[in-house]
């Protein structure tokens, strides 16, 4: 029974921790598309791009880490 019940607590955690890093990949997949989005409607192309998305993701990296 002892068994038993440390089973369901790991596996309560592992879920746990599951959808905790599905979140943060679709936090990440949803910034990504908005910059993405925004490199478009500026017409951004080539290292102006590229500092770009390295701006937008750094910054909402940080905006996550600060919530």
């Amino acid at each position: 029974m002892k068994i038993q019940v440390a089973l369901l607590a790991a596996m309560l955690a592992l879920t746990g921790q599951v959808a905790a890093e599905e979140q943060a990949e679709s936090k990440n997949a949803e910034q990504l598309a908005a910059c993405t989005q925004m490199v478009e409607d500026n017409g951004l192309q080539g290292e102006e791009m590229q500092n770009f998305m390295s701006e937008c993701m750094e910054s909402a990296a940080k905006k996550d880490g600060d919530a």
